[in-house]
Order: structure tokens, then C-alpha cells, then sequence
């Protein structure tokens, strides 16, 4: 409560967004994680799910359903803004404080792509499910014949991971957060014969034979709630928990 009252605290001074994580851990001797990626996989068939390891990042597995940048052979680039969340509401308008978040990320998207002489074309706003909890989305489209890594690190970390002015975001992460993020809020993706799929790495767990810890952010603005910010965070990394939960031996 404290770390997250100082930057709430210094948003209302200057306006902006800080997303600030935590991180769920527990022991990890008895868990089957080839049993917890199928568990989770099976909840969200529609996100980028990974499981992955190398020796520089340890092991990692996530159900992401933030894509990054999609650039397929033909010259077309997909992105979205994905911020602001709320457990699922079938028609409820969001709230000024899940709408401004959500603005900031938009925003900052459509500028990047502009720097890089891309004109984005963004669509209608939609809900994006994920189990109990939904997000705004907008889906951010474009035409790009180059090298999408260059895109991708234009992009990275966007306000939905990091905040927004970004260098005033990342050092109220690096003065509250009291554990490292390693490859939280990064990326990860594939490339196939149709082009390049790049994820944020998220609704994730870091984990090795003796432990696990599990990540999960909100996005903080000047309207934020400590509470609500808890809860939200608590939502995001449930499946997670009860899939982790399940395959102990």
C-alpha cells in the first residue's frame, strides 16, 4: 500500500500512468509445471501460450493475450492497445479511470508507428475476455515491409507494461517494485512460414525446481485505488494459482 500510495501520489502531481507489479511466489519441489501448462493452455485456447527455457532467463510459462506486432509476408502489421480491466460486465460503460489508462496506451502506440513513418489505422473498441476478468482492446492496423524486430523494440515496453511518460514510469518501478521483473513485461513469439508473431510475456510464472513466482500488474493512474488495484492483480494471476495448485504431487 505504501509503495503504491507514493506513485499515486506523484501521478496526481504530474498526470500520467505507472503500471507497478507483484508477484505471487511459493514452493515448487512437488509441482508437475508439464500438468500446469496443460491445465492453463486448456483455459485461454485463444492466447500465445508458451512455455519456454534458457540458461540466461530460466524457465517461464504464460497465456498472453496481448499481441505486440503481427507482420505477415503480404506487408500487413497488426498491434493493439490492451489496457484497463474489470471483472466481466455484458454492457457497462468502462470507467473514466480503466478509459483513461486505456487512452495512454492508444496513444502512445499510433505515435510510435508515426516516428517510424507508419500510418496506423485504429479499430472500434472492444471487451477481450480473459477467464472472469475482460479488457479494453483496440486493434491497431498498418502496412510495413520491413524488419519487424525494429518495430517491436520501438514498441517495447508499451504503457501497458511500463506507463507512460515512459522514463518517469520505469524509475517509479525501479524506486517501488522490491522484486526484479526479469522477462515480465517483455516479449515472446515465433516466426513462421506467414510472418512474425511477437506477445508481450505475460500472465506468466518464472520458475525453477525450488520455487515459483507468478506476475501480475496494474495499471496506476491518479484515480487508482489501492484495494481495487489488489484485486485486480488478484484476478489476473487466479487461473494461474489454481492450475499451479492442482499439479502438486
Amino acid at each position: 500500500d505504501n509503495a503504491l500510495n507514493t506513485v499515486v501520489n506523484g501521478l496526481k502531481l504530474r498526470g500520467g500512468k505507472t503500471v507497478i507489479s507483484r508477484v505471487i511466489c511459493g514452493d515448487a519441489y512437488d509441482i508437475d509445471w508439464l500438468s500446469v501448462a496443460e491445465k492453463y493452455f486448456n483455459c485461454f485456447p485463444s492466447t500465445f501460450r508458451y512455455l519456454y527455457y534458457t540458461a540466461a532467463t530460466g524457465a517461464w510459462l504464460g497465456a498472453s493475450p496481448e499481441l505486440l506486432l503481427e507482420c505477415d509476408n503480404a506487408g500487413n502489421l497488426s498491434t493493439m492497445s490492451l489496457a484497463g480491466t474489470r471483472m466481466k460486465s455484458s454492457d457497462a460503460a468502462w470507467d473514466d479511470k480503466n478509459r483513461e489508462e486505456h487512452d495512454y496506451v492508444t496513444r502512445y502506440i499510433v505515435d510510435k508507428l508515426l516516428s517510424l513513418g507508419i500510418n496506423a489505422a485504429v479499430g472500434c473498441a472492444e471487451n477481450v475476455s480473459y477467464g472472469a476478468i475482460e479488457h479494453l482492446c483496440h486493434r491497431i492496423t498498418a502496412r510495413y515491409a520491413g524488419n519487424p524486430f525494429i518495430v517491436a523494440d520501438m514498441l517495447s515496453p508499451t504503457p501497458a507494461l511500463a506507463g507512460t511518460p515512459l522514463d518517469k514510469a520505469l524509475n517509479d518501478i525501479t524506486l517501488n517494485e522490491r522484486h526484479p521483473r526479469r522477462c515480465y513485461g517483455g516479449y515472446v513469439g515465433v516466426t513462421d512460414s506467414e510472418g512474425t508473431h511477437i506477445f508481450v510475456n505475460l500472465r506468466c510464472v518464472h520458475f525453477d525446481e525450488a520455487r515459483y513466482c507468478i506476475y501480475a500488474g496494474g495499471g496506476i493512474t491518479a484515480k487508482s485505488e489501492s484495494a481495487t488495484e489488489w484485486d485486480e492483480t488478484s484476478a489476473k494471476s487466479q487461473v494461474l494459482l489454481n492450475a499451479i495448485n492442482q499439479s502438486r504431487s
